[in-house]
């Protein structure tokens, strides 16, 4: 009972500190935990009767933003005794014992790593190395036997997820199909032809467990069988050259269910041009600064696993800039999360919402002017927030494309650009022709309660979004899944199912 009241006046502080958290049912798990961390590293606590501990209880706080910098608060009893009851050992076990946290969900990584292939990713280097550019990353156990000399960089994770090692280099492909040869699994590299029309989905807060926050829908919609299910019979063809995922990776502060998703894809999938950013989630597990916790990965373990091209790579061997250790509570540099590169004839642009819209400003002039190429008919803004708050000031995408206009070489191409987010768990048209919502994956919202896939398509000299949905979870649910997944099998790719989707937009280019 005390400890229970303990761990109530502890989440108490932790939520009253950080206004952002909209629905506490969703994070009861992950702020107990950080709450009782707190305790355990800041926190004496003093013990009295259950009725007096209730009452004479004293709070002294403020607004700091940062949990961990919040200043003493002591509980007194009645006669002041100061007597440390702060809980030891693994707070995740004592939050399960309160009901605040499920009992540790099965993860069957390992068991899927044993039957599957290398853990790899394909994706393009920055655009400023050449269109053939491409990098390869694997992610292993330890360093891997390179005897085709593809990877530049093999060192084990720095700072947080340290399980792992990272194999990664940037070779150069030519236009069509190309195989390498990693541990002798070969890899097929489907680079489309520069300015050519291609095919891809894109999809963002994607969630399966709720080992941290509450995914609604995880068994509703089948999602980790589903989502991986999909996936796979989409890249089982190639009319798609690309897939991505637009932050709030898994909702996963340790790594090991990220592992888990891409152990479950098929090497098919996994070798399509791959691109992904971080969400708030992928900095702080609670999804707000205010709600950090010291083990959080802060984009640490996002930027080696997802083997992105980022701009830090211009100056760094490493491929990325490590000089902030997480430990100090603050993130890397925006450079380890910008990267533009162009597919067919799409230019992307990916940046950080968590870093300053003035620190990713100069990338964005960069890719920008890089993005005035002809070959390149339509240029994707993509990031994750689509509001301020959560972690995000001025770096919300709806808010930085109206900004982009103030920079003479975005101006010149603004024409050509379009935006994606997520964030809200919703997926529908932002703005019409030109901005699209893509965050409903599993997660919930007060008013979606959907999952499906928006494929993007600009062959035939037009720029479409045709949207699967799926399924649904309102008072009329649907579940269009088995459908489209025979349509996909039966007619030799998802392009071939049009006329299961809602089309959102459908214009020349």
């Amino acid at each position: 009972m005390l400890i229970q009241l303990i761990i109530s006046v502890a989440i108490f502080i932790v939520v009253a500190s950080g206004h952002e958290v909209k629905d506490y049912a969703e994070y009861k798990c992950s702020l107990c935990i950080n709450s009782l961390q707190y305790m355990q590293n800041n926190m004496p606590i003093i013990i009295g009767k259950p009725f007096d501990m209730a009452s004479a209880c004293i709070l002294s706080f403020n607004n700091n933003d940062n949990v961990n910098e919040l200043p003493h608060h002591a509980c007194k009893s009645v006669e002041g005794n100061m007597i440390d009851t702060t809980p030891k050992g693994d707070p995740r076990t004592h939050c399960i014992s309160m009901n605040l946290c499920p009992v540790a969900e099965e993860n069957s990584y390992e068991k899927i790593k044993s039957e599957s292939n290398l853990d790899f990713k394909i994706t393009k280097a920055l655009g400023s190395k050449g269109y053939s550019k491409v990098k390869v990353t694997v992610i292993s156990n330890s360093t891997i036997d390179d005897s085709n000399d593809i990877f530049q960089y093999q060192q084990q994770f720095k700072y947080r997820w340290t399980d792992n090692f990272l194999n990664s280099g940037v070779i150069d492909v030519e236009e069509g199909q190309n195989t390498i040869t990693i541990l002798g699994q070969q890899i097929n590299i489907n680079l489309p032809v520069k300015g050519d029309g291609v095919r891809g989905i894109i999809l963002s807060d994607p969630c399966f467990q709720s080992n941290w926050i509450t995914c609604k829908y995880k068994d509703t919609f089948k999602m980790f069988s589903s989502l991986t299910g999909v996936l796979n019979a989409a890249f089982e063809h190639e009319d798609l050259s690309f897939y991505q995922i637009l932050g709030d990776n898994f909702y996963d502060q340790q790594g090991e269910y990220t592992k888990q998703f891409f152990a479950s894809l098929n090497p098919s999938t996994k070798q399509k041009l791959f691109l992904s950013i971080l969400g708030n989630h992928d900095f702080w597990v609670n999804g707000s600064p205010s709600l950090i916790s010291k083990d959080d990965q802060l984009g640490n373990g996002f930027m080696q696993y997802y083997g992105q091209d980022a701009m830090a790579s211009k100056s760094s061997s490493e491929g990325y800039d490590f000089s902030i250790n997480p430990d100090t509570m603050k993130l890397p540099p925006a450079s380890n999360f910008f990267t533009y590169n162009q597919v067919g004839n799409i230019g992307f642009m990916a940046f950080s919402g968590a870093h300053p819209y003035d620190e990713n400003k100069p990338y964005f002039d960069e890719a920008c002017a890089w993005a005035a190429d002809e070959s390149i008919s339509l240029l994707f803004l993509e990031g994750h927030w689509n509001g301020e708050g959560d972690g995000a000031t001025d770096g919300a995408v709806p808010e930085v494309f109206t900004k982009l206009k103030e920079i003479p070489s975005c101006s010149n191409v603004y024409s050509k650009i379009r935006y994606f987010d997520g964030h809200r768990h919703c997926n529908y048209v932002q703005q019409k022709d030109v901005g699209f919502m893509v965050g409903g994956n599993g997660m919930s919202d007060k008013t979606c309660a959907e999952w499906g896939l928006a494929v993007i398509d600009t062959t035939n000299d037009k720029f479409q979004i045709q949207y699967f949905q799926l399924a649904t979870a309102d008072s009329n649910p649907v579940n269009n899944y088995d459908k489209v997944i025979d349509c996909i099998n039966q007619n030799g790719g998802i392009s071939n199912c049009y006329d299961l989707a809602t089309t959102w937009v459908n214009t020349p280019i």
